[in-house]
């Protein structure tokens, strides 16, 4: 008997039912992996929905052939998710498999970096009751395996990513515990910037977020290109610079060549933090700020613009 279900095959999966619980979204031009895929349902699925590449991956050789007798411009392949097909992915399918892997969190790392900046793993998974932080063995027919608590999985397992819940899936017969839906985005790196006139109180803002918010001056940072740097920016700069007169200096550098470098070398100069908070002169220079914020999203990195009100 057939595990999935089709049109002219009854399985043991409500399979049409599972697709509108785990909402695929729109996948239209993009790259689409089915890990565990089965008979390639949800390969298919994507297809159908305009997505341009659809890899399924299956250990059973039996499973893997019955889906390319269905589905034959599909590209399937029998293999374990030890090692992921090459290439990045848009969008992820992992549905009632995760439990049947030994290291968890690694294999979640690895789903990581395959997608796409902006992609998608969709997740099926038992989720255990309970509020606290904790694993729970379970013992199923194909042995024991481990599922986590709500908090776990968001917490722990999916720490690198966004992660939205959309409730229960569908309860098949043999399902020792609930399986739930999860949507989860590779988090992108955050900057604010604090911009404001003089005396708006930027810098002491700065001051009192930096004890939870990794802080970045541009103020200093304009210093120590002066005092350090030997590119053509900084001579540039020493030519106009005055400690007491920063807007000035910026204001020089807002209508000269080297925008662009500057800008590369402060995303080149911050640190490595999930959430950053970024103030000085500099951004009161509109040359400056636009370039400055162009140049952080190419690195995929979330901006926001705050002005004191």
């Amino acid at each position: 008997m057939s595990y999935q279900t089709f049109s002219d095959t009854k399985g043991a999966s409500k399979s049409d039912e599972k697709f509108n619980k785990i909402r695929l979204g729109d996948v239209k031009g993009k790259a689409v992996l089915d890990l565990g895929c089965n008979e390639g349902y949800f390969c298919n699925k994507a297809k159908q929905n305009g997505a341009s590449r659809v890899v399924g991956i299956d250990q059973s050789s039996k499973f893997i052939n019955r889906a390319k007798q269905r589905f034959p411009d599909i590209d399937f392949r029998c293999q374990t998710w030890d090692t992921l097909p090459e290439g990045k992915f848009d969008v992820i399918i992992f549905l009632s498999a995760i439990h049947y892997e030994n290291d968890q969190p690694a294999l979640l790392k690895k789903l990581h970096e395959a997608l796409n900046p902006g992609g998608r793993l969709i997740l099926e998974c038992g989720v255990v009751d309970g509020t606290d932080s904790r694993w729970a063995r379970v013992y199923r027919k194909v042995g024991s395996v481990l599922y986590p608590t709500e908090k776990l999985l968001k917490e722990q397992l999916l720490k690198d990513f966004a992660t939205r819940s959309f409730g229960e899936s569908v309860l098949q017969a043999g399902d020792p515990v609930k399986r739930y839906v999860f949507h989860a985005t590779p988090k992108e790196k955050t900057i604010i910037f604090v911009t404001g006139k003089s005396h708006a109180g930027k810098t002491n803002l700065a001051f009192e977020l930096q004890n939870s918010t990794n802080t970045f001056s541009l103020d200093n940072h304009l210093k120590s290109l002066v005092e350090y740097d030997r590119s053509e920016l900084a001579l540039f700069l020493k030519q106009h610079f005055d400690v007491f007169q920063l807007a000035m200096v910026y204001q020089k550098l807002a209508d000269s060549p080297f925008i662009n470098q500057y800008c590369d070398s402060i995303l080149e100069s911050i640190p490595d933090a999930s959430a950053l908070l970024i103030e000085g002169w500099a951004l009161t220079q509109k040359n400056i700020r636009e370039a400055l914020i162009n140049k952080a999203k190419t690195k995929h990195y979330r901006t926001w613009i705050t002005n004191r009100v």
